[in-house]
């Protein structure tokens, strides 16, 4: 399979998982509580993928976890979703 059909399947798959994401987001209810639990995760995922050098004192494991930025911003989340309170 060519190169420019795998991208173009590629974008239109991102996208897709995208718009999902986008589409969850639309159906709860945005209180102070969740605009800082989604706030926090996606400045910890997108400062991770951006800035790898934050984590070079780590073990080279625990480096190529968090540089994905996808895993450290979901165990975030989950993290604040479980500690703050309701109210």
């Amino acid at each position: 399979m060519p190169e420019p059909v795998l991208g173009g399947a590629a974008i239109a798959m991102f996208s897709m998982v995208a718009v999902s994401g986008l589409n969850l987001m639309q159906q709860i209810k945005m209180n102070s509580r969740n605009m800082l639990i989604i706030a926090v995760s996606l400045g910890v995922g997108v400062g991770l993928s951006l800035v790898p050098e934050a984590t070079q004192q780590l073990p080279f494991n625990v480096q190529i976890v968090l540089t994905s930025g996808v895993v450290p911003a979901a165990l975030l989340s989950i993290i604040l979703n479980l500690l703050l309170p309701d109210k």
